[in-house]
């Protein structure tokens, strides 16, 4: 790769990489301080100060883009600059124009909340708090139908709710592979107590929240889906990069890239 060469992208640019790039394609680094990406950050972004870039460019992939973001585009622009400088990757080093001041979609607040799932344990704990995510992640929408009644948008919940239970599945066969002799995956997925959602809230928090939500309009349950769907997409992203290597991270990084569809779904709705 030439050195010291990399590209800026506006905003609009940014969005269109990311609506036609696959989630496995790139990486999206923060390099603000930890305290300004506890407060705000883009979904799917992982936390890497300016500071410790030079010492942690070995944690950085090789085989993706890597696109950089800041406040301004100010600190990105030099960490684009410092990765282009040393012959690490043979793709390509994006900064973002603007920052997160000129990001005008959305933005997620703390980090994700990878408590959700057990990163610790085995990987046949790790597939199974998994699955109880999407096993929550379904109740909460078959309750969102249940409420919204026919709106001109259900269609759109339909699909989502539908493939909440696909991803569950996909999950299943690969939990299956750890067992001797798996059950069904229907006595799997219905045993889930499924109390919480994708994203790490409390399912009996998020139907409170929906009860809120359905009485003000329905542009409202739509922004709440959007924030649903966004926090998916920043926890199993976040998850995909903690299983960088493994044989799991794939199918992290296809849900992740699920969820960013799920968005544009519900974005379309919004018309």
């Amino acid at each position: 790769m030439q050195l010291d060469i990399f590209t800026d992208l506006t905003v609009d640019q940014f969005h269109n990489y990311q609506s036609e790039h696959h989630e496995k394609d790139y990486v999206l680094v923060d390099v603000r301080l930890p305290e300004e990406y506890e407060d705000e950050h883009i979904a799917g972004a992982i936390l890497m100060p300016l500071g410790d870039l030079t010492e942690r460019l070995n944690e950085l992939p090789d085989d993706r883009d890597i696109i950089f973001y800041c406040n301004s585009g100010r600190r990105s622009r030099v960490a684009s600059l410092f990765v282009t400088s040393v012959p690490f990757s043979q793709k390509k080093i994006y900064n973002v124009l603007g920052g997160i001041l000129g990001y005008f979609n959305r933005t997620l607040p703390d980090y994700p909340a990878l408590e959700a799932v057990d990163l610790d344990g085995s990987m046949e704990k790790l597939l199974l708090s998994a699955m109880n995510l999407e096993r929550g992640t379904s109740i909460f929408y078959k309750a969102v139908l249940e409420k919204t009644g026919n709106t001109p948008f259900r269609e759109t919940i339909e699909k989502i709710a539908r493939a909440e239970d696909a991803h569950a599945r996909l999950l299943y066969n690969y939990w299956k592979d750890t067992q001797k002799k798996a059950p069904s995956f229907e006595e799997v997925y219905e045993s889930l107590i499924g109390d919480v959602i994708e994203g790490g809230k409390r399912l009996d928090e998020q139907l409170v929240l929906l009860e809120d939500y359905q009485k003000s309009s329905p542009q409202a349950l739509l922004e709440m889906i959007l924030d649903v769907e966004y926090a998916a997409y920043d926890l199993y992203s976040a998850i995909a990069e903690k299983l960088r290597g493994n044989t799991m991270e794939e199918a992290f990084l296809s849900l992740a890239q699920a969820e960013k569809h799920h968005m544009q779904l519900a974005a379309k709705a919004m018309r």
